[in-house]
């Protein structure tokens, strides 16, 4: 087994990577649950992602839950990192077609059961307006 400096451990059974869902978290802890129920020690890879669950929430219960991935995390929820190109794209084809900007923005929002906040809206037309303005005005 490799170990690198500052604790990293290259084996991926101590892998403590966030689930991608809670889906995922909810089957790693029936995996604990089960092993606690037969008596059986925790995977190692289970113990050290429910111990860093532990160690980083600091005693608060809401953390924990969403160290564990099971509650949704404070702000905003993880976005499409491209919803700046297909959102701001959508707004502005319809403000092209003679939309008032308003109008588009609150169109696109109820379209995408407001995903995003009126904010995020307006930002995403501003960033693919300016990358439109720069692919076909290169100087």
């Amino acid at each position: 087994m490799a170990k690198l400096p500052y604790g990293f451990d290259a084996n991926p059974i101590y892998e403590t990577r966030q689930p991608k869902d809670e889906a995922e978290a909810w089957e790693r802890l029936d995996e604990v649950q089960l092993s606690l129920e037969k008596g059986e020690a925790v995977a190692p890879k289970l113990a050290a992602w429910l111990g860093e669950a532990i160690d980083h929430a600091k005693r608060d219960p809401t953390e924990l839950l969403r160290r564990l991935g099971v509650e949704r995390g404070r702000g905003k929820p993880k976005g499409d990192p491209n919803a700046w190109f297909t959102v701001g794209k959508r707004i502005c084809n319809l403000e092209d077609t003679g939309m008032k900007p308003e109008r588009a923005v609150s169109n696109v929002a109820a379209e995408l059961d407001e995903k995003y906040s009126r904010s995020q809206f307006q930002k995403f037309r501003d960033a693919y307006r300016a990358a439109w303005h720069v692919a076909h005005n290169p100087e």
